[in-house]
C-alpha cells in the first residue's frame, strides 16, 4: 500500500506506477537538462575555437621571438646593426669590431666634434664682431643726431666712450661665458673618454683571460689527442701482432696442407706400381709409411685443435673464412681511423662554437634568469591565492550549511505555532463567546504534521521570521505585578534546577529515606490557577486577532 508521504512526494494515486508515468512526470526536468546540455556544448565549442585562435597567435609570436633570440645568441646581429646606424655609440658597441678599430672610430668622431665646435666658435666670433660694429654705427649715428641738435660735445664723447666700454664689457662677459661652457663640455668629454678607455681596458683584460682559457683548453685538448693517439697506436700494434700471428699460422697450415696433399698423391698408386711395390718393398718401407701416416694424422689433429674444427673436411673452408675475417678487420681499422679524424675535427668546431656562445650568452642569460625568477614568483603567488580561495570557499560552505541547519531546526521548533495559528483562525468571533480552556487543551492534543522542509535559505528565513513575528505577537500581552513576580521566580527556579542537574545529575533517592510531607506553598500554582491563566492567554490572543 502507498503511504500518504509517497502520494504527496510523487503525486501517485495507484501502486502500478509505470515508466510511462515516470517519464510524463519528469519530462519537463529532462527537457531542461537536455537544453542545459546543448547550451554547455555550444559554449564549449565557442571557447575551444577561441582557445585555438589564441594558441595560433601565440605560436606565431613564439616563433618570431625564438628567431630573434637565436639570432642574438648565435651572434647574428643583422637586425640590430641597420637600426643602430644613426647612433654611433650603439653602432660601435654592436658592430663586432676590434679594440684598434674602435679606438680609431672614437678618435674620428672626437675630431669631427672638435671641428664642429671650432666652426661654431668662429661663427660666434663673427657675430660678436658684427654686433660690435653695429653698436659703433649706432653710437656714431647718435653722435651725428646730437650734433644736429647742437648738444655739448664733451657729453657726447663721454656717452660714446661709455657705450663702447659697456659693449666691450658685454662682449667680454659673453666670451667668458662661452669659454666656461666650452671648458665644462671638454671636462664632460674627458670624463666620457676616460670611461671609454676604462671599458676598453676591461674588455682587453677579459679578452686576455679568454685567450688564456682557450690556450689552456687547447693544451688540454692536445694532451687528450696525444693520449688518444697513443691508445690508437697501441691498439694498432696489437692488431698488427694478431694479424702477423694469423698470417704465420695460415702459412704453417698451408704448408701442412700441401704436405698432406703430396702425401695423399703419393698414396694413390697404379696396380702395376702396387704389384711392383709388393715385390720390391719389404717390411721396412711399410713401417716408414705407417710412421708418415701417423705424423700426418698428428698434424691434422693439431690443425683441428687450433682452428676448432670437428672433421678434416672442414679445415679448408675454415681457413678461407679466416682470410675473409682478416680483410674485414683491415677495412674496419681504416674506417675507424677515418671516424677518429672526423670526430676530432667536429670536436674542434664544437669548442669554437662553445666559446662564441659563452661570449654571446653573457648578456642574455642574466635577463632570462631574472624573467624566470619573476615567473616562478608569480606562479607561487597564484598557487597561494588558489589555496586561499579554496579554504575561503570551504569555510563559506560550512557556514552556509550551519545556517541552513539552524534555520531548519528553528522551523521544526516553531511548528506548534503554525498549528495554534490554524486553530485560532477556525474559531469564529461572532459566535462566541470565548474559547474555554478545556477546548484549547483538546485542540493541543492534535499532533503537528511536519511538511517537507525547503533547503532554500531565503524561503527558510521568510518562514522563520513570519513565525517569530506570530510568536512575539502572542507573547506581547501585559501582566500584573504578581504575575511578573511569579514568572521571575519560576524562571529562577528553572535555572537553579538546570544548573544543579548539570553539576550533580539526577540521583534517585533511596526508598527508606523518602518521607512524604504535605506542605501548602502559596508560590506553587494549583490546577485552577493554571486553567485561569491559560483562559486569559487565549482571550488576549483572540482580542489581538
Amino acid at each position: 500500500m502507498l503511504t500518504s508521504k509517497q502520494i504527496k512526494i510523487h503525486k501517485m494515486s495507484d501502486e502500478r506506477w509505470t515508466t510511462r508515468d515516470k517519464i510524463n512526470q519528469y519530462r519537463g526536468v529532462l527537457k531542461l537538462y537536455a537544453r542545459d546540455k546543448k547550451i554547455r556544448a555550444s559554449e564549449l565549442t565557442k571557447l575551444k575555437q577561441r582557445v585555438f585562435k589564441n594558441l595560433k597567435s601565440l605560436q606565431t609570436d613564439v616563433r618570431e621571438y625564438r628567431d630573434i633570440v637565436t639570432q642574438i645568441v648565435t651572434g647574428n646581429k643583422i637586425r640590430l646593426i641597420p637600426i643602430l646606424q644613426r647612433y654611433d655609440n650603439f653602432h660601435l658597441a654592436f658592430g663586432q669590431l676590434d679594440s684598434d678599430e674602435l679606438h680609431n672610430r672614437i678618435y674620428q668622431n672626437s675630431e669631427l666634434y672638435h671641428r664642429k665646435l671650432d666652426k661654431l666658435r668662429y661663427e660666434k666670433e663673427k657675430l660678436a664682431k658684427k654686433f660690435f660694429d653695429l653698436q659703433l654705427e649706432k653710437c656714431l649715428l647718435m653722435e651725428e643726431e646730437n650734433k644736429e641738435v647742437q648738444t655739448d660735445c664733451f657729453v657726447q664723447r663721454l656717452v660714446a666712450y661709455l657705450q663702447r666700454s659697456t659693449s666691450k664689457e658685454n662682449g667680454v662677459k659673453s666670451i667668458g661665458v662661452t669659454y666656461l661652457t666650452i671648458i665644462n663640455i671638454l671636462k664632460n668629454d674627458a670624463i666620457y673618454f676616460d670611461a671609454l678607455l676604462k671599458a676598453i681596458k676591461d674588455d682587453k683584460k677579459d679578452q686576455c683571460k679568454v685567450i688564456v682559457k682557450t690556450t689552456i683548453m687547447g693544451q688540454l685538448v692536445a694532451e687528450n689527442v696525444d693520449d688518444l693517439k697513443q691508445k690508437y697506436k697501441l691498439m694498432t700494434i696489437d692488431v698488427l701482432k694478431n694479424m702477423k700471428e694469423r698470417e704465420r699460422s695460415l702459412i704453417i697450415t698451408r704448408e701442412r696442407v700441401a704436405d698432406l696433399w703430396e702425401y695423399a698423391k703419393s698414396l694413390v698408386r697404379i696396380e702395376s706400381d702396387t704389384i711392383f711395390a709388393r715385390k720390391s718393398i719389404g717390411n721396412e718401407e711399410s713401417v716408414q709409411l705407417e710412421n708418415q701416416l701417423k705424423r700426418l694424422e698428428e698434424i691434422c689433429d693439431i690443425l683441428k685443435e687450433n682452428v676448432l674444427v670437428r672433421s678434416y673436411n672442414e679445415l679448408f673452408p675454415r681457413l678461407e673464412e679466416q682470410m675473409r675475417q682478416k680483410t674485414r678487420l683491415i677495412n674496419q681499422f681504416n674506417y675507424n681511423i677515418k671516424e677518429r679524424d672526423d670526430l676530432l675535427s667536429k670536436k674542434e668546431e664544437a669548442v669554437a662554437v662553445l666559446e662564441n656562445l659563452e661570449h654571446t650568452m653573457v648578456a642574455t642569460t642574466t635577463q632570462y634568469r631574472i624573467d624566470k625568477k619573476v615567473m616562478l614568483e608569480e606562479i607561487e603567488t597564484q598557487k597561494k591565492r588558489i589555496i586561499e580561495y579554496k579554504d575561503q570557499r570551504r569555510s563559506h560552505g560550512e557556514l552556509s550549511i550551519k545556517i541552513i541547519a539552524t534555520l531548519q531546526n528553528m522551523l521544526i521548533m516553531l511548528v506548534c505555532i503554525k498549528q495554534l495559528k490554524g486553530i485560532l483562525k477556525v474559531t469564529p468571533k461572532k459566535q462566541a463567546k470565548l474559547v474555554t480552556v478545556e477546548e484549547f487543551e483538546i485542540d493541543e492534543t492534535v499532533e503537528p504534521v511536519l511538511e517537507k522542509i525547503d533547503t532554500d535559505v531565503v524561503a527558510l528565513l521568510t518562514e522563520v521570521t513570519q513565525l517569530m513575528g506570530i510568536l512575539l505577537g502572542m507573547s506581547n500581552f501585559e501582566l500584573d505585578k504578581e504575575k511578573n513576580e511569579r514568572a521571575r521566580q519560576l524562571y529562577q527556579t528553572y535555572i537553579a534546577d538546570y544548573v544543579s542537574n548539570l553539576k550533580f545529575g539526577k540521583h534517585v533517592l533511596e526508598p527508606a529515606l523518602i518521607v512524604e510531607h504535605e506542605i501548602v506553598d502559596p508560590n506553587v500554582l494549583t490546577r485552577s490557577d493554571v486553567k485561569n491563566q491559560s483562559r486569559k492567554v487565549v482571550e488576549a490572543n483572540l482580542k489581538l486577532d
